[in-house]
């Protein structure tokens, strides 16, 4: 297999929710505390005051907990990391609760690990792409919208906006506007981003409702669509090669036109 042919399947892979599909997690407004002699995380409203019981609580044998001292939050990967007092990082589900064990944990002499605290998670940038309804009849009106936020980091990318066709290969991509034209993953020089060199070293938010609507005629495809929301290394596609680590963000939703 040649590098054009592999740097294709990695798209697609990609594409197709198996490499790296970014999820984007709205804040949901919720106070998370430590509670260093009670072995538990307890979540609150942010606005909760007085005599208020928690959202939820996570605690038990099982959560792996001991003397917890330290929290931070991942909203891009939706996960909580908790520094505990006898030497280990725990992380977890963001909305996890009750006696749930955690998704990994750091432990052991070579981490180098002593009482952490002072938690942080290195932000990174995410994106949501999503459309009004999941299956399209005749008649009916497609209508995507997007968010991009971007945390602050070194570097610039192209950004892309389209949809994945039922034969797996063509894209259409939007250009602006109500503009829309052809690709394929066959030649990743024939992808055109909504906007290139976009620089990601001041921290931004942009968010994109309704920004396409398209109208099904019954001459398209019939099938499943992926719409997509991607950003990659600023110039990644112009020799038809894209690697893994050039694919900086991905967001998918499938969608039917059966």
């Amino acid at each position: 297999m040649g590098k054009r042919q592999g740097s294709r399947c990695a798209l697609l892979l990609a594409l197709l929710g198996g490499l790296l599909v970014a999820v984007a997690a709205e804040a949901e407004d919720e106070l998370f505390v430590a509670n260093n002699n009670g072995n538990s995380i307890a979540v609150y409203s942010r606005t909760a005051s007085g005599n208020t019981a928690p959202l939820r609580t996570l605690s038990g044998a099982a959560t792996g907990l001991s003397s917890p001292r330290d929290l931070a939050l991942d909203l891009t990967n939706n996960e909580l990391f908790v520094g505990n007092l006898f030497d280990s990082v725990t992380v977890y589900s963001r909305t996890a609760s009750g006696n749930t064990a955690p998704l990994r944990t750091l432990s052991g002499g070579a981490t180098g690990l002593s009482d952490p605290v002072g938690l942080a998670v290195t932000p990174r940038l995410s994106l949501v792409a999503s459309v009004d309804q999941p299956t399209f009849s005749v008649g009916q009106t497609l209508t995507t919208s997007a968010i991009l936020n971007a945390p602050g980091l070194p570097g610039s990318a192209d950004l892309y906006l389209g949809a994945l066709l039922p034969d797996g290969v063509t894209i259409v991509f939007w250009t602006g506007g109500s503009n829309t034209a052809q690709g394929s993953l066959a030649d990743l020089r024939t992808l055109r981003p909504y906007a290139a060199g976009v620089s990601l070293a001041t921290p931004f938010f942009m968010t994109m409702p309704s920004f396409f609507s398209y109208q099904w005629t019954g001459t398209e495809p019939r099938g499943n669509y992926i719409f997509f929301h991607a950003a990659v290394t600023a110039g990644a596609l112009a020799d038809g090669v894209a690697t893994d680590g050039e694919i900086l963000a991905l967001a998918t939703t499938p969608f039917a036109f059966p």
